[in-house]
């Protein structure tokens, strides 16, 4: 009823008297702020990015074969699947 913890906004209130107790990086709560380390093993990263480049390989692929389906249709006179 009577703390205000740290990013506590007052409202509704004209003024306000306080002391800061037990500031500072120590703090459990300035302690606990910080973000968590990720539980990602070395291992899922380095699969994690040869997925990511064997899809855009697979997309350059695509894109690739797709432009060249293009042309060959307009060698053939539109009938590239023939």
């Amino acid at each position: 009823e009577n703390l205000a913890l740290r990013g506590a906004v007052l409202r509704n209130t004209a003024w306000a008297m306080g002391a800061a107790v037990y500031v500072g990086n120590d703090t459990k709560l300035v302690r606990n702020s910080h973000q968590t380390p990720s539980k990602l093993s070395l291992l899922d990263a380095s699969v994690n990015r040869a997925i990511a480049w064997i899809m855009a390989g697979n997309v350059g692929l695509v894109l690739a074969l797709a432009l060249w389906s293009v042309e060959v249709g307009r060698d053939r006179g539109g009938a590239g699947h023939l």
